[in-house]
């Protein structure tokens, strides 16, 4: 039993369950790799001129994992001479901004990637917050070496799942970052997107950037697709959502 003043126990249940509402609002979000410098904790991203991202295919499902599964096949060719490259996919938590609210805190994704099928160490570094590149400087990326000979082409793979964000009137979004595969050589001659949702999620939808360019109805699910060609992404691809009801777990 609450004692005390009823207004004032009902203002801070109140209070209360909408500070709970507004932490679930922690949005992980992920993107393409791209050249990190940097050899302690703390990386920051940066162009390259002779490496190239020539093609990529990104697969986003609703439902998987966290909430939403991810998987970005990635195709890359050097141009230059032998190198070998720090690369990372950085990740993005558009939430509250709470002194006490720790990066490490938020669920693992289980970040797996692959170069030419066989699996390799990843390492979780900081985000420098004075990045020259102020537009992509992200809190958390996944770092990885990856060596090219003279001419080569690799094919990176990576694999995770995050919970996307979530809002205390039942908004939702997830949002998959393009902008870092402008940092390559030359463009990005192909790039490929399909985000897969039930249906029950369609009706939900509040707002799709940019709008897709082909749907697709299959039992059960609607796929949303993109392609794009020879492009210098200035934009991320967004979801958002009205949920009916909010899951709190």
């Amino acid at each position: 039993m609450i004692k005390g003043d009823k207004n004032i126990s009902y203002t801070t249940i109140s209070l209360a369950i909408f500070i709970f509402l507004l932490l679930l609002s922690i949005n992980p979000v992920y993107g393409n790799d791209s050249v990190y410098y940097g050899s302690g904790v703390t990386v920051y991203p940066v162009k390259h001129d002779d490496i190239q991202l020539v093609s990529e295919v990104i697969t986003i499902t609703e439902g998987v994992g966290l909430g939403w599964g991810v998987e970005a096949v990635l195709n890359f060719k050097n141009h230059g001479s032998k190198t070998s490259v720090q690369m990372g996919f950085p990740f993005d938590t558009d939430g509250p901004r709470d002194p006490d609210e720790k990066e490490e805190d938020l669920p693992d994704p289980k970040f797996r990637t692959f170069i030419d099928n066989k699996e390799i160490r990843v390492t979780k570094k900081k985000g420098w917050s004075k990045s020259p590149l102020e537009d992509l400087d992200y809190p958390i990326v996944y770092t990885f070496t990856v060596p090219f000979e003279k001419g080569e082409t690799k094919t990176i793979r990576h694999m995770y799942s995050v919970q996307g964000t979530i809002w205390s009137n039942g908004e939702c979004e997830f949002q998959y970052i393009l902008k870092t595969g402008a940092l390559w050589k030359d463009v990005i001659k192909n790039t490929k997107i399909a985000m897969i949702l039930p249906d029950t999620s369609i009706a939900e939808v509040i707002g799709i950037t940019p709008q897709e360019h082909k749907k697709e109805k299959k039992q059960g699910v609607t796929v949303l697709l993109w392609e794009f060609h020879n492009i210098k992404p200035d934009f991320n691809i967004i979801a958002k959502f009205q949920k009916t009801k909010v899951n709190a777990k």
